[in-house]
């Protein structure tokens, strides 16, 4: 779930008026979660790097499918920044968004389940890469981010497994630092 839609909903609940003390806080605790997610991922944070100073081309095509994907979720969300805030920062928009993803994610892990394999990230154009950042930007605006590791569908997760228009396909995954859980 989202760390995010967990502190807006603490945060409410708790009578903690929005301020900058509290967007700084939640600045802080995303911070934090930012550099874990770098450095769970930075094998693959590496190849980014490299491809971008020219030197790796699978790292350079994933970089660019990173921005494709985040970019649906920047402009849907700049274009509709005030409606956002009004309509779905608030307690209960955000649990909803929680038992709807949580009952999807339910209903098709059995099929997950049977389709774990996927295919390597390098695969991915740049067009199904927007694609994805267009499926994933309603989940994005409720607060609703990521599964948790323990779920059949965490390989699915994106190349940086962090909510905000990452890549989330099935990808064959080389660079884990633990193995993945079982299947059932």
């Amino acid at each position: 779930m989202s760390s995010t839609g967990h502190l807006l909903v603490a945060q409410r609940l708790l009578g903690i008026a929005a301020s900058d003390a509290a967007n700084g806080y939640a600045i802080a605790i995303q911070a934090g979660a930012i550099l874990a997610v770098l450095g769970l991922y930075r094998v693959r944070v590496a190849g980014v790097v490299t491809g971008l100073l020219g030197r790796n081309p699978d790292g350079l095509k994933l970089a660019i499918n990173i921005v494709a994907a985040f970019l649906p979720a920047a402009v849907l969300g700049a274009l509709f920044n005030k409606r956002i805030e009004e309509y779905l920062f608030g307690v209960k928009p955000v649990i909803a968004a929680w038992v709807v993803g949580g009952i999807v994610i339910l209903a098709l892990t059995p099929w997950l389940r049977r389709h774990r394999e996927g295919f390597d990230l390098t695969q991915l154009s740049w067009r199904a890469a927007v694609v994805i950042g267009f499926a994933q930007w309603p989940r994005d605006v409720a607060g609703y981010q990521s599964q948790p590791r323990h779920h059949p569908c965490w390989p699915c997760r994106g190349p940086f497994a962090g909510g905000g228009g990452g890549v989330r396909i099935p990808a064959r995954r080389t660079d884990t630092p633990r193995p993945l859980p079982p299947s059932r």
